[in-house]
């Protein structure tokens, strides 16, 4: 997840950012996919994610969004200034991951185990196996971090808003890496696994609501390791994707479509696929005001932010 300071106004109309926000599905045409990846990672880092290139720059399915906020409350006044935060302008917030790359990368992993590794569901970290899985891993990771670049270079081009973005933070929600926990005795060097959770050692941190309520940008503090150097990556779903489905009303359908297309903060959600857009509804996710307390004092509450237009996919195709 990354997020960007733009030099759009914080009084920009959610309608003027629908109507610029169009053709994003699909492959970027606009320029070229693997001269981008290898202006970011190198020429000798893209060789194995040219199979998915079709994929890059693109938002996905799922709870992946791309998201114009801007700042609802400035909470901690000294922080905001140190990281350049204001009221006065919108931000982006992308959502997205290696969009299939990084599953790849784990079922060539598991292709090359051994029985004995797999009866024990791990790889040695030091083996030939290990190392190339975290080779490849990290290549997943950088690949995930260009795609999300490339992301806002799309969305921001249409609304001639690339100029002066500084982008504020870019965190994983789903890798690994090498950890050392220091105890009163001893020092213990560990492997931390995160599915879906955000590193807490990165410093800022965004933690999304549902689309239809506020996102907050934290700052960790206390003794991290306690909770794994780890925080929520966001709200967490409140039903399953099929539960929320089921919430879809067959009668009015139109209707219930365009309720969920205005948000009860008076956002507006791109979202064309219909199924996607009950299984994302708001009403299917958890309070994130529950999560941001239950995180109690292993975080400060930076900035709140507000959603003014979420953009998930739009069904069109080229003239």
């Amino acid at each position: 997840m990354a997020v960007y300071k733009t030099r759009l106004s914080s009084n920009i109309k959610p309608q003027k950012i629908v109507d610029k926000l169009h053709h994003l599905e699909g492959r970027w045409t606009e320029g070229d996919p693997h001269a981008f990846l290898i202006s970011k990672l190198g020429e000798e880092h893209t060789e194995t994610g040219r199979a998915h290139l079709d994929q890059l720059g693109t938002v996905g399915g799922g709870n992946h969004f791309a998201e114009f906020v801007v700042v609802e409350k400035l909470v901690d006044q000294e922080l905001c200034e140190t990281y350049g935060l204001s009221d006065a302008n919108t931000y982006l917030i992308v959502h997205s991951g290696s969009r299939k790359f990084g599953q790849s990368v784990l079922e060539y992993s598991n292709s090359m185990q051994t029985k004995a590794e797999k009866k024990h569901l791990g790889i040695d970290a030091a083996s030939e196996v290990g190392q190339e899985y975290l080779r490849q891993h990290d290549l997943a990771c950088a690949w995930a971090r260009t795609n999300r670049e490339l992301i806002a270079h799309r969305v921001l081009a249409r609304l001639n808003a690339e100029e002066d973005a500084e982008k504020i933070l870019d965190i994983w929600h789903n890798n690994v890496e090498q950890k050392i926990i220091e105890d009163v005795d001893s020092v213990n060097p560990c492997w931390i696994h995160r599915k879906g959770a955000a590193p807490s050692d990165r410093g800022l941190v965004v933690i999304p609501g549902s689309r239809g309520h506020f996102s907050y940008l934290v700052m960790p503090q206390g003794e991290q390791h306690k909770n794994g150097f780890s925080l929520a990556h966001g709200a967490g779903r409140l039903l399953p994707r099929a539960k929320a489905l089921q919430k879809r009303p067959q009668a009015s359908k139109q209707a219930s479509i365009s309720a969920l297309q205005t948000t009860s903060l008076g956002s507006s959600v791109i979202c064309e696929d219909t199924d996607l857009l009950f299984e994302e509804q708001p009403d299917a996710y958890k309070e994130i005001t529950d999560i941001i307390d239950d995180l109690g004092l292993f975080v400060k509450v930076v900035a709140i932010l507000r959603p003014i237009c979420t953009y998930k996919m739009r069904k069109e195709t080229r003239a």
